[in-house]
């Protein structure tokens, strides 16, 4: 059950899509609260040296920056509160730690069932500070990751696709993961496995063993298994979610899995940027 939604926010345009498009999330999702974060971090390199017009920012500009933050969270507190459902209540923290930090503490503090994020693209207008410091978040969370692209809307949910390798045991384990998403009613789950056919067919991906594994763990899902024959893994998933019309992307944690490919590439050439949909880290 997904009862608080803990959602960083910098007020950029990304990040105001991404608490409207909680807001959907919440109302269908039985959320009961949600935390909005923002952060006031002067670094010591900050304040031991002077600005480029050689303006340095004293006790009063810090204030005068923690008086308006405050008033831009009360304005989004107070419109997000017009969207949601009666009874979904909306808290606010002003931390004045470095954004990490501030991500981590609030999570240890609220406990969070996920953190809710704005990312960038490249084509966008406006960036958000928070979406170029997504992936270091989504490494350092404990709990799952949802990734709203900026020009996402919310819809309800009703099939998503989970980019995973069936070439073993022990990856087709990290399957076991979804059961945090076991109380999302009416999911139709692709598995999708993206390689070229030379390579998938020298994997014995049919095995019984590996067929065991997938009902044992998905025996509360409706599921189908795909394929996708592309040399890059990356691009065969955003295409294969396009022409398929996934409505979210579920990227699962370990070494060999989707998330560890998307965080050893820039953000602006990752899905987290890219992809038209949703994408639901778990950890």
């Amino acid at each position: 059950m997904m009862k608080t939604l803990l959602i960083p926010v910098d007020f950029s345009a990304p990040s105001n899509n991404a608490v409207a498009y909680a807001a959907g999330l919440a109302n269908h999702r039985n959320v009961e609260r949600i935390v909005l974060l923002t952060n006031c971090y002067v670094s010591t390199l900050e304040q031991l040296f002077p600005s480029t017009d050689f303006v340095q920012a004293g006790a009063d500009q810090q204030e005068s920056l923690k008086n308006k933050l405050r008033q831009q969270l009360k304005h989004l507190k107070n419109t997000l509160l017009h969207k949601l459902n009666e009874g979904i209540t909306v808290s606010t923290i002003l931390s004045c730690d470095p954004l990490l930090r501030s991500v981590l503490d609030a999570t240890d503090a609220e406990s969070p069932d996920v953190i809710l994020i704005g990312s960038n693209s490249e084509r966008a207008e406006e960036g958000s500070y928070i979406g170029e410091h997504l992936i270091e978040i989504a490494k350092a969370s404990t709990v799952p990751v949802y990734v709203v692209p900026p020009k996402s809307r919310y819809h309800l949910v009703t099939n998503a696709l989970v980019p995973c390798d069936f070439g073993s045991l022990r990856q087709v384990g990290l399957l076991e993961r979804l059961q945090k998403i076991k109380n999302w009613p009416r999911v139709q789950l692709s598995l999708l496995n993206v390689a070229p056919e030379q390579k998938r067919s020298s994997n014995n991906n049919s095995s019984p063993e590996i067929e065991s594994t997938l009902k044992k763990y998905l025996e509360e899902f409706d599921y189908q298994l795909c394929y996708a024959d592309d040399k890059d893994e990356l691009k065969g998933i955003m295409k294969y979610a396009d022409k398929n019309h996934h409505q979210l992307i579920i990227a699962l944690p370990g070494r060999h899995s989707f998330l560890y490919n998307l965080t050893h590439q820039s953000i602006s050439q990752g899905l987290a940027a890219d992809a038209r949909q949703p994408v639901l880290i778990l950890k």
